[in-house]
């Protein structure tokens, strides 16, 4: 699983472009390694989306590899088996759309959306996917920092939602539409932009909740 994972990861950056290249090797010893430092969970896919921006930042594979660690402490539970972590993720999102957004919610919710399943993999890995790599880092940065508490990234989710509602609503989507709508905006998204709107979000949400 590990090698079929990492062959496919970011092949366009010059560190993984080469198949038989020190950035592949590299990547899949932090995974390999990591797979037996945490044992119970061994490897799960995902990881390798956020094991490769630390390596070809830190280039380090030992110390690529600490910081991955640490990095899992905090998202481990996103990828335990029984998907309570990524439940409790998307409960805490569910309920900020509720309060932030409520139009947009029960758009959702008459549509069998609410569950907001369409942005298990923004979560996930930390929208790893949706940002060139530079853009990503900035990303992780600002929501590392803690500087607007530890849930920042799921302020981030709303503020995308609702950049983007007026045309889901629009649309009349359903959630296949919004599923294929949300994957399609990879590369699209503003990240300066977003994260104004995340940051306000923030601050509107601390003025409800006193």
């Amino acid at each position: 699983r590990i090698e079929k994972d990492v062959i496919r990861t970011d092949r366009t950056n010059a560190m993984f472009a080469d198949e038989e290249g020190e950035g592949l090797r590299r990547l899949n010893n932090i995974l390999l390694t990591y797979s037996f430092y945490n044992f119970d969970l061994s490897y799960c896919q995902g990881m390798n989306e956020l094991a490769a921006p630390l390596l070809v930042v830190i280039q380090d594979e030992v110390e690529a590899f600490w910081c991955f660690q640490k990095l899992m402490d905090i998202t481990e539970p996103n990828f335990h088996k029984d998907s309570n972590g990524m439940h409790t993720q998307l409960q805490l999102l569910r309920h900020l759309c509720q309060g932030l957004e409520p139009e947009l919610y029960s758009y959702l919710e008459a549509r069998e959306c609410s569950n907001l399943y369409f942005c298990f993999r923004w979560l996930l890995i930390l929208y790893k996917r949706e940002f060139a790599l530079s853009e990503v880092l900035r990303l992780w940065e600002a929501l590392w920092s803690r500087v607007r508490g530890e849930n920042l990234h799921l302020f981030f989710a709303v503020a995308i939602i609702r950049q983007h509602k007026q045309h889901i609503m629009a649309q009349d989507m359903g959630f296949d539409d919004v599923l294929k709508y949300v994957n399609d905006l990879a590369g699209k998204l503003n990240l300066m932009e977003t994260l104004k709107d995340a940051d306000m979000l923030v601050q509107r949400h601390c003025h409800l909740t006193g």
